[in-house]
């Protein structure tokens, strides 16, 4: 890939040919193609005996073992960072900025496989549905403040079962890399359910999978984890507080990685 100091328009990369945007369609097509074809053919008899049986496991192992072996196929190389504050196996509340279709494999593949917080429409997809549900997903109305307040119980409830869950908090990809600012109602569903907050980035997903353009690209991704914050007990923030600690955070962790790159 080009230097991080060159942005791509729509998914293309500057300074590249005709040939290289011809082999970066190919493969975005196959990756897309691959990835949506077997959650249709396993999905179609593997998803409805996984909910028969109350086995959320036989949906885990096969798509963490599918992710980490088709990211690599299609080139793209995964350097984790900061794995010693998973070393407490304490459920985590992951909250990671959001550039590309990719990044939900890479929470899936190489931290922890945390359940997600996703919009209510989900919930009614044939087998994704019953699917997510299978694994304590929690659909949110976010036109709803009622919806809200039952996403915290319903997170805080699986968390003490030994759930992790992840939330994106810019609330949609990022597609120029540059962080969002981060919605304050994700961080109070942190407090709402005392959940101990652990800060993801990756980068730089936006160049790899681009949400604007129909090419994948070869290179390397970084998946950083920071150190966790409490939201609970003496001196917690308020939501907006947590919300902007985060935030400066993240975006300090993305200058750093962008100028040791």
């Amino acid at each position: 890939m080009t230097s991080p100091d060159v942005k791509p328009a729509r998914g293309r990369e500057p300074g590249r040919g005709a040939l290289a945007h011809a082999v970066a369609r190919l493969r975005a097509v196959t990756f897309l193609s691959a990835t949506f074809g077997s959650v249709l053919l396993v999905g179609f008899w593997l998803v409805p005996l996984a909910v028969l049986f109350r086995k959320p496991s036989w949906l885990k192992t096969p798509c963490r073992a599918w992710v980490r072996g088709i990211l690599p196929l299609m080139g793209v190389r995964v350097r984790l960072e900061g794995a010693h504050h998973l070393e407490d196996p304490t459920p985590r509340l992951f909250v990671a900025n959001h550039q590309s279709f990719v990044d939900i494999p890479l929470m899936m593949g190489w931290v922890r496989w945390p359940s997600f917080l996703a919009k209510k429409e989900i919930a009614s997809w044939p087998w994704f549905g019953s699917a997510m549900r299978l694994l304590q997903c929690v659909f949110v109305d976010r036109s709803d403040r009622h919806s809200r307040t039952a996403a915290s119980r319903a997170v805080r409830g699986a968390m003490d079962h030994g759930i992790d869950f992840c939330i994106f908090p810019e609330g949609t990809r990022s597609p120029d890399g540059e962080l969002l600012p981060l919605r304050p109602g994700a961080f109070q569903i942190a407090l709402d359910s005392g959940a101990l907050l652990t800060p993801v980035v990756i980068d730089p997903t936006w160049r790899i999978l681009n949400k604007k353009g129909y090419r994948m690209w070869a290179g390397e991704v970084v998946v950083s984890i920071l150190a966790p914050i409490a939201t609970t007990g003496e001196g917690a923030p308020d939501r907006k507080a947590l919300a902007q600690i985060v935030e400066d955070s993240m975006r300090a962790e993305l200058h750093r990685l962008r100028d040791a790159a």
